[in-house]
């Protein structure tokens, strides 16, 4: 299986958590299969907020989130 980023939250960003993964009952190998998830409330619900696998980071308390396409040049957050 390829590596994914990890499941990522910061204790200066209380309940925001974000995870790649998909909806099935185990993790697939098929990147185009894979979304990226967003948590408000510390992982007790989900929202799929973009298709594919991406790498990202948490700023200004939650305030700013940045994400990017893993494995793809990019001049734009």
């Amino acid at each position: 299986m390829g590596e994914l980023a990890p499941v990522y939250s910061t204790e200066k960003a209380v309940g925001i958590v974000l995870g790649t993964g998909n909806i099935g009952t185990r993790l697939t190998d098929n990147d185009s299969q894979k979304s990226l998830y967003l948590s408000r409330d510390g992982g007790l619900s989900w929202r799929s907020i973009a298709p594919g696998v991406y790498i990202y980071e948490i700023g200004d308390h939650g305030a700013l989130i940045v994400i990017a396409k893993k494995n793809t040049p990019t001049d734009k957050i």
